[in-house]
């Protein structure tokens, strides 16, 4: 388990942690003991978050990704995620706890995320620098098959990157995964610099799994040069 790592101590080694939408999503169990560790594992995960903002964590949330996490309070969300659902995940997993605990959980964690000012906003210098960015690498948006949210996480990560110092990312999604491996590569990026991180299901949110290549893989030289862009 050498690749894994505390959440914890992700929140103290980068500068900036920004969350995906999936990391929001509940996850389905097909026993009754399952279904009540995922939902325990949500609301400590929740927990956590509060924790570290109210540590002074500089974590997170795009408002892409607060409006597709918490869209109507996460119930059309629950109804395409029980729609999915087999028989016997629906025995195991009835609806209307689903919509209940989920509808609470996100009620309290959207205001709370909202409260504390932890959705995050651009500068008018580091929106420059975004639609810079975009333009150069707008192609792996089609390439790795990004939704406008994911491509915006991914776009924000790097512009902040360049601004308030260390990044990371925490999702599950492998589009988002495979284009920062790539853009890393382009930018020269280091995994210190732009990290990537995946919830470990069998631990989270205790738990993360850090990804990305080793520091001396990246040329320099290559790095895109910024111009006409100050801070």
């Amino acid at each position: 388990m050498s690749d894994l790592i505390d959440v914890v101590e992700v929140f103290s080694i980068y500068d900036v942690v920004l969350f995906d939408t999936c990391t929001l999503s509940p996850r389905v169990s097909e026993t009754r003991s399952g279904q009540m560790r995922r939902l325990q594992e949500e609301e400590s995960f929740a927990r956590t978050l509060q924790q570290e903002v109210n540590n002074g964590g500089h974590i997170y949330f795009t408002e892409k990704v607060m409006v597709e996490a918490f869209d109507t309070l996460g119930l059309s969300r629950q109804i395409r995620f029980v729609k999915g659902m087999s028989k016997n995940q629906r025995k195991f997993y009835p609806p209307e706890v689903t919509y209940l605990r989920t509808k609470q959980e996100l009620e309290r964690l959207a205001s709370y995320i909202c409260n504390n000012k932890k959705v995050l906003m651009l500068s008018k210098d580091e929106k420059g620098l975004y639609k810079l960015v975009e333009d150069e690498v707008m192609f792996l948006r089609e390439k790795y098959s990004l939704s406008q949210t994911d491509f915006d996480l991914l776009l924000s990560g790097e512009v902040l990157s360049n601004t308030r110092g260390s990044v990371a990312i925490l999702s599950r999604d492998n589009g988002i995964y495979h284009a920062w491996q790539e853009l890393s590569r382009l930018e020269s990026r280091l995994i210190e610099e732009f990290g990537f991180f995946i919830p470990h299901n069998a631990h989270f949110p205790k738990l993360i799994k850090k990804v990305g290549e080793e520091a001396d893989h990246f040329d320099f030289a290559q790095r895109i040069p910024r111009k006409n862009i100050s801070f």
